[in-house]
């Protein structure tokens, strides 16, 4: 899990729910909408599964198949399945007309995935995109600088200069990929050759 995630100022929580709520408004915008207008903050819905990880929600089942996902992809798991379920629930949370309602639909509706194949199925789909781990790398570092900013303007400059770091050095990653790849087929075709 992120640093801060549970330390007593919840600063790694409050972080990954600022970055659920941008993810929830590029990738789910009509389920955000609705939420904001009926004045439910995403935190208030989404803060329990996060800090949980999910175990007071989801049947035990596709509870352990979320946490193998977990335990082998990271903490941005969890904002992809936050995301899932929004999106498995979006029918039924756009059909709600106050918080009860949409307390209702969640606590009722996510205790009835039982089949896990399609929640992880779900999840896996945002993981490849909307939450791939630069993606929430940078906007983890960019939420970060912004609830800092509100606290330290001296920190927000440093926040700003670890995340030109953090694309650089993504940067230096990917040309150091594109070289050994190069050198794999350079290797290849000089085996080739001397099996000639």
């Amino acid at each position: 899990l992120p640093r801060g995630w549970l330390s007593t100022d919840l600063l790694g929580t409050k972080i990954d729910l600022q970055v659920l709520c941008e993810l929830m408004e590029d990738h789910l915008p009509a389920v955000r909408s609705h939420l904001q207008r009926l004045e439910i903050p995403l935190e208030l819905v989404a803060s329990g599964w996060l800090m949980t990880l999910f175990s007071t929600t989801l049947p035990a089942e596709t509870l352990f198949r979320l946490w193998d996902v977990l335990f082998c992809n990271g903490s941005r798991v969890l904002l992809a399945a936050c995301l899932a379920v929004l999106r498995l629930l979006s029918e039924d949370i756009l059909a709600c007309v106050d918080f009860g309602d949409v307390s209702a639909v969640l606590a009722h509706k996510i205790a009835g995935f039982h089949d896990p194949q399609v929640f992880i199925e779900a999840t896996a789909e945002y993981m490849e995109h909307a939450c791939a781990a630069e993606v929430i790398e940078e906007k983890r570092i960019a939420a970060s600088a912004a609830i800092a900013g509100a606290q330290d303007p001296q920190r927000t400059a440093n926040e700003r200069c670890l995340l030109k770091t953090v694309k650089s050095l993504e940067k230096e990653r990917e040309t150091v990929r594109d070289l050994r790849r190069e050198i794999r087929c350079l290797e290849q075709q000089s085996l080739t050759g001397d099996a000639r």
